[in-house]
């Protein structure tokens, strides 16, 4: 971000058995879409965190996250 303005950061996970979707929007764009298996996804150590855990944040002193809202999809909803 160059700015101080807010923005819209959208994240979808999608878990189809053994594998997961990933995809990023911000304010309404595509930014990063992953898919693979679960399996090989990881965290960095030092933000390890217990499994089922949701984990949001920033190495950056100047960001702020103000607002997180959080919703289970419909398992039959692609």
């Amino acid at each position: 971000m160059k700015d101080s303005e807010p923005h819209d950061l959208e994240v979808t996970v999608r878990l189809e058995g053994a594998n997961a979707t990933i995809t990023i929007t911000l304010d309404g764009q595509p930014l990063y879409t992953w898919a693979g298996p679960v399996s090989s996804l990881n965290q960095h150590p030092s933000w390890k965190t217990p499994p089922g855990t949701l984990a949001l944040g920033t190495f950056a002193a100047d960001w702020v996250v103000s607002e997180v809202k959080v919703k289970r999809l419909d398992a039959g909803k692609k």
